[in-house]
């Protein structure tokens, strides 16, 4: 029979185990939409039907910061 505090160090190394598998597949998951953008938008549309969207040329040059020259 098991102590407490041994089942305890089993069920946090169950769990700990759990978490680091789920971390290494968003990590593969990421990687993978990194490294082959097309395939992973294939994957989208034909998953989920939606596919992602271009970014908004308007947006381009609206974050730009201007600086007033001061005198010393």
């Amino acid at each position: 029979m098991q102590t407490i505090k041994e089942e305890k160090m089993n069920k946090s190394s169950i769990a700990f185990l759990i978490l680091a598998v789920a971390a290494l597949l968003l990590a593969g998951f990421l990687t993978w939409n990194l490294a082959y953008p097309k395939q992973a938008e294939q994957f989208y549309e034909y998953s989920f039907g939606i596919s992602p969207k271009e970014p908004s040329q308007q947006a381009i040059g609206k974050g730009t910061i201007k600086f007033q020259k001061t005198e010393d």
